[in-house]
């Protein structure tokens, strides 16, 4: 009967001691995060962009009924 240590290899250990599966799941860990921070920063800018495009356009709001009336009714 062979023993678990011969059907089951030992993991490659690089420099640091670390197994390369652990290594990889580390390294993947730091990828998925800088991309999820660089992907939520444009986000909030863009939609900081199309905010402040809206509160542009309402700055000048247009002229209500009120006020041609009393413009005709003034001279």
């Amino acid at each position: 009967m062979p023993l678990p240590a011969d059907i089951f290899p030992q993991p490659d250990l690089t420099d640091d001691g670390l197994a390369r599966p652990v290594l990889a799941g580390i390294v993947a860990t730091i990828c998925f995060l800088a991309a999820a921070i660089l992907f939520s920063t444009l986000a909030a800018c863009f939609v900081n962009k199309q905010r402040k495009r809206k509160l542009k356009r309402k700055k000048d709001p247009p002229l209500s009924i009120t006020h041609c009336r009393k413009s005709l009714e003034s001279p």
